[in-house]
């Protein structure tokens, strides 16, 4: 944007009186087209990152995994799942962390 605002003022440096009267419309039109997109952009960018932040939210408070802590099965948050913890997998099961898979059974 910047660079448009510098073209813009040596361009009306170069020409005389009369050629700029209708001239300086084009550099208008470019400065604003320029900041137009610029703001759009920039509004997208925004949402798609308010849009990501609430998904990993949500997946982190509500999403909840079968772990075997102290011999209970307990629903344990995404989130609050600590190494060394035994979590029961099933089939369909998303998992957001690294796993290593001690037993495995084929029904």
């Amino acid at each position: 944007m910047i660079v448009v605002i510098i073209v813009f003022v040596v361009a009306e440096m170069e020409h005389d009186e009369s050629d700029s009267k209708a001239e300086w419309i084009e550099g208008i039109a470019i400065l604003v087209a320029v900041v137009v997109v610029v703001l759009v952009t920039a509004f997208n960018d925004w949402r798609k990152e308010r849009q990501f932040r609430g998904l990993q939210n949500k997946i982190e408070h509500e999403h909840k995994f079968a772990t075997i802590r102290g011999g209970e099965v307990l629903q344990v948050p995404v989130s609050d799942l600590l190494v060394g913890d035994i979590c029961q997998v099933k089939y369909g099961t998303r998992c957001f962390f690294v796993l290593h898979v001690s037993f495995s059974s084929i029904l």
